[in-house]
């Protein structure tokens, strides 16, 4: 078992741990006050186990050198360019291949909806049950594809697999997505070598491309998908707009632990999709769904879990003399990634495999600590390393 090999940190050792068990254990408690004891059972223990916690524990502690992290981000981006194929299959077919798994199946299963955005053309999913998880999971093997330059040595290859994801993340026509990989991005420019210098050519870029792309056929329906700025669909960005000032109200009435009742209140019923009391209400914001069900206790425990991990990431980094090193550039894309992530899980709820890749994400930046911290013991004279303990990066509490 990965817990009793040697130098596996125990479990609750690290500040991240302490706060996502917190926020667990939270969870669990508010909702034992407003579901049966089975039913938290099953969903908060047992699935929060499964679903989140598993993900994190083995990523932060099965990854213990450059080359555990290469063989993980080689096998993660090469399953994500097959749902590229998948993705881009599914758009130009107007087809979703796995719409009628569920009932070939026998299961019943509310995701896989054939989705369109402005009858433009089909917003792809490929497995994961929704355009905004596929473009999600885009955006994030994009924010981490970077690292393999080194491992594809074939620039060509390397280049060919970068458009396949672009293509990959255009096909699911999702707009939170698509601005959080920019954002990472931007974020990874401005983290690496010689930041300012790397921006300005972007901004010089930019000013040379805009023009061409606003001439061209393809530049016109891309600005009308942006939210504000385009005119397609941006009844959806009001609405959760709207919903973000009602899930605003409604928790201020239960500040410190939130409304696990808020869907039975007057003032959601208004947003619920067709009316009435079967319509649905798409909270698409993960931020304000902990709030609601977990109060600002729980929302800071969440959030303090991922601050912890992206301060310890930057802090590493910067004590890193050689900025040019693959391990600088490890953080640089885990840093960048999590940052993303941050961004797009305000536009879109925690379901489906979204939770998943953020703890997982997470979990490497936790094992991101634990290469420098190695990196550091072995740095040191043989008489001081043998009196080195793990201290990764500030994140131990005393």
């Amino acid at each position: 078992m990965l817990r009793k090999q040697p130098g596996v940190i125990p479990v609750g050792r690290l500040l991240s741990d302490k706060f996502i068990l917190a926020f667990f254990f939270l969870n669990f408690v508010l909702m034992l006050t407003a579901s049966t004891f089975t039913n938290t059972l099953r969903h908060a223990v047992f699935y929060n186990f499964i679903d989140y916690f598993l993900p994190y524990y083995v990523a932060s502690r099965s990854m213990k050198s450059l080359q555990d992290f290469r063989e993980a981000l080689m096998a993660l981006i090469v399953a994500v360019l097959v749902m590229t194929a998948i993705g881009a299959f599914e758009m130009v077919t107007h087809w979703l291949l796995y719409a009628s798994l569920d009932k070939a199946l026998g299961l019943t299963w509310e995701w896989g909806r054939y989705l369109e955005r402005g009858g433009m053309a089909l917003r792809a999913q490929a497995s994961t049950g929704h355009s905004i998880a596929l473009g999600y999971v885009m955006a994030v093997a994009f924010g981490l594809y970077p690292f393999l330059r080194k491992s594809v040595p074939n620039a060509k290859v390397w280049n060919l697999g970068l458009c396949a994801l672009l293509v990959g993340m255009i096909s699911t026509l999702s707009r939170g997505p698509w601005v959080g990989a920019a954002l990472m991005f931007l974020v990874f420019v401005a983290t690496g070598p010689d930041p300012l210098r790397r921006i300005v050519k972007l901004g010089l870029l930019g000013v040379i491309l805009l023009p061409i792309l606003l001439a061209s056929p393809w530049g016109e329906k891309f600005i009308a998908l942006l939210p504000y700025v385009g005119n397609v669909e941006q009844e959806t960005v009001t609405y959760r707009q709207r919903l973000f000032e009602i899930g605003i109200s409604v928790m201020m009435e239960n500040p410190f632990f939130g409304a696990y009742t808020f869907f039975l209140s007057e003032q959601a019923q208004e947003l619920r999709a067709g009316g009435g009391q079967n319509g649905l209400i798409d909270l698409g914001n993960t931020y304000l769904g902990i709030g609601l069900g977990n109060g600002l206790v729980g929302l800071s425990l969440f959030a303090g879990f991922f601050i912890t991990i992206l301060i310890g990431i930057f802090n590493g980094m910067r004590r890193l003399a050689d900025r040019e090193s693959e391990l600088y550039l490890l953080g640089q894309v885990l840093f960048s990634v999590l940052v993303g992530i941050l961004f797009i899980i305000f536009t879109v709820s925690s379901s489906l495999v979204i939770p998943v890749i953020y703890f997982t994400v997470a979990g490497l930046g936790v094992a991101y600590f634990r290469i420098l911290a190695l990196e550091k013991a072995t740095s040191k004279p043989p008489e001081a390393t043998a009196r080195v303990t793990f201290q990764p990066v500030a994140m131990r509490v005393r």
